[in-house]
């Protein structure tokens, strides 16, 4: 999402909450019919910087930095890059002309691109995880229903060099598919008179990897409340109880966690009622087998997922709330982009969950539990 539709969309959202006057005040002497897309961004980090304040995080919470901008301000900066889906020199650039912003932070001119990445990498990812809890908390935690799913962040962290790079090879490797090809077609040929296998032919296909996110997020308010981010293909079922670990650890007491069959599994009812006291909606997977000699018995195991088969009929009205997950995912690859710049592995972590401390910005926007843009 570009500055100008963030702008666009918070002034929507504030026109909605003008009934008596034409135009909302922003000072004693101004007055503004829109607003602007500096302002914008200069509220998105006034507001980090406000929840920073009211979590007791100091102004300068880093050893390192002694003077300059104040570290708030800086993870004010961190939340509104992950808006932009770029690289940090082409967000460096439109920074400098974010006069708002830039004045929130005491500076005249944008700190350089390897300030902000050195920042990224001290700042804790308790501190963004803390972040997260707190604008999910603002958003309302009444009657919470959490809806736990996975997804993945594409890795696109190449450079120009290694672009410039990668297409002379790809070029070369094309080449040597294309003769690969023709002699394989010519063995497939002769086979049938020499009886000899062909040979393999050469894949030049690039397997990229992905960062796997696991997101908790309360139904009723689209906020997400926990986190979890590794740089592997682990299985959605293996994910599940750190997230689990963190909604309990922030206080949330949910009263229903829906998941799908991909967490299906009789430790997970077991832990998730035992950790956080609430039911658990699984689907079974269909693929159990059958017993031996008795095809026509179930052969699920376990009390919890017997009880699922049997009373599914049931669960099936409460169970359609779980797709309001998928859409939380969709809204974050959608606003912030479904990728990561990084190289290193904790800075792709602290990417995606600053990305989740602007989502749930916007939703505070959108519920209108911030009622006037500055």
């Amino acid at each position: 999402m570009c500055y100008g539709e963030v702008a666009d969309k918070l002034h929507a959202l504030c026109a909605r909450e003008r009934t008596e006057a034409e135009e909302w005040k922003l000072d004693d002497d101004t007055h503004y019919s829109k607003i602007s897309e500096d302002d914008c961004m200069a509220f998105i980090v006034a507001m980090v910087m406000t929840i920073c304040k009211s979590q007791d995080i100091p102004e300068r919470f880093s050893h390192m930095n002694r003077r300059g901008a104040p570290d708030t301000w800086k993870l004010g900066v961190l939340t509104l890059y992950s808006f932009t889906d770029k690289s940090w020199d082409n967000f460096r650039r439109e920074l400098s002309g974010m006069a708002g912003v830039l004045r929130l932070g005491g500076l005249g001119k944008a700190p350089h691109k390897d300030t902000m990445r050195k920042f990224l990498d001290r700042v804790p990812e308790s501190m963004l995880e803390d972040l997260i809890a707190e604008t999910a908390r603002y958003c309302g935690t009444m009657d919470v229903v959490v809806a736990v799913d996975g997804t993945g962040m594409a890795d696109s962290n190449t450079s120009t060099h290694y672009l410039r790079r990668i297409l002379q090879i790809t070029k070369k490797l094309a080449e040597k598919v294309s003769n690969e090809r023709i002699e394989q077609k010519e063995a497939i040929r002769k086979e049938s008179v020499t009886g000899k296998e062909p040979p393999l032919s050469y894949c030049c296909t690039p397997v990229r990897g992905y960062v796997k996110t696991t997101l908790a997020g309360n139904v009723n308010t689209l906020a997400i409340m926990a986190c979890d981010v590794v740089c592997d293909h682990s299985a959605d079922v293996k994910r599940l109880m750190p997230v689990v670990e963190s909604i309990r650890e922030y206080g949330f007491r949910p009263r229903l966690l829906l998941a799908d069959k991909g967490y299906d599994a009789e430790y997970v009812h077991k832990d998730v009622r035992r950790i956080l006291g609430c039911d658990v909606i699984i689907p079974v997977r269909s693929c159990e087998p059958s017993r031996i000699g008795h095809p026509e018995q179930d052969a699920t195991r376990g009390f919890y997922r017997k009880t699922m088969r049997s009373m599914w009929d049931g669960l099936k009205a409460a169970y359609g709330k779980r797709s309001l997950v998928e859409c939380i995912n969709s809204m974050v690859k959608r606003v912030f982009g479904g990728r990561v710049f990084s190289n290193a592995e904790g800075m792709k972590r602290k990417e995606v969950k600053a990305a989740c401390i602007g989502h749930n910005l916007l939703r505070m926007f959108d519920l209108r539990v911030i009622r006037s843009p500055l």
